[in-house]
């Protein structure tokens, strides 16, 4: 998360996007701020497609806590 966050601050928010993406892929660990990035991420971007895929896959997750995501998002 902290490279992501790195890439965010220095404005670069296509790398933080790939990074997140590629963590998906290969963290096997607490995946929920990764998802809460890429979330907010597709939320900005109005890319309802890609927000809904995200959503998706989160509930299917045991490693992520679905409801720390929700109450990120409603903020």
């Amino acid at each position: 998360m902290e490279l992501i966050q790195c890439c965010c601050d220095a404005g670069d928010k296509v790398r933080a996007r790939e990074i997140a993406e590629q963590g998906l892929k290969q963290c096997r660990d607490d995946l929920t701020d990764i998802f809460i990035f890429l979330l907010q991420d597709a939320k900005a971007c109005s890319e309802e497609v890609r927000y809904k895929k995200f959503y998706a896959s989160a509930k299917r997750r045991k490693m992520v806590d679905i409801v720390r995501v929700d109450e990120v998002l409603e903020q």
